[in-house]
């Protein structure tokens, strides 16, 4: 990995919509456990990173990973805001396993962390995490209305609507 891999944030269409309007990504307050702190997660997988797929229950009732296409049809397509590794240190992140220490988090969280990313085909390595970040520090912003569409710039989104 150089100083010039992107770091991304990914989210939602939706989710998108609602960071530019706060202008600033939070940290994830939902996901974390008594004592621990909640982070901006940030990914060097390139694609997709696969723990931000979410879950949904079926007509069934029953819990169900989504799909890739499934998120982006369900959520108004897909996001990601990036930065480059020099300005995510430079930002105080910092890589997965070290900012488990960050977050206070216990061996078994950790551990468990671990295990249910690759079972989802994640790679931890490429896990980074810090403080809530301001959309202005991103260098880039992109969308994709489907799992099969390139991703673009979001001006370029914006333009060619």
């Amino acid at each position: 990995m150089t100083a010039t891999t992107m770091l991304w944030h990914y989210t939602t269409g939706d989710l998108l919509r609602a960071i530019i309007q706060s202008g600033v990504v939070r940290v994830a307050r939902s996901s974390t456990g008594p004592g621990e702190r909640p982070l901006v997660w940030l990914s060097a997988h390139q694609e997709f990173e696969p723990t931000a797929i979410k879950t949904a229950f079926d007509g069934f009732g029953r819990l169900h990973h989504l799909t890739l296409a499934e998120l982006a049809f369900h959520a108004g397509g897909l996001a990601r805001l990036g930065l480059s590794v020099s300005t995510a240190q430079s930002r105080g992140f910092q890589r997965w396993p070290m900012v488990a220490g960050m977050a206070r988090l216990r061996q078994n969280v950790i551990t468990g962390l671990e295990v249910a990313g690759r079972a989802q085909g994640a790679n931890p390595s490429d896990w980074w995490g810090g403080k809530a970040t301001p959309i202005s520090a991103f260098e880039r912003i992109e969308f994709r209305a489907t799992a099969s569409d390139p991703w673009a710039p979001v001006g370029e989104v914006r333009a060619a609507a």
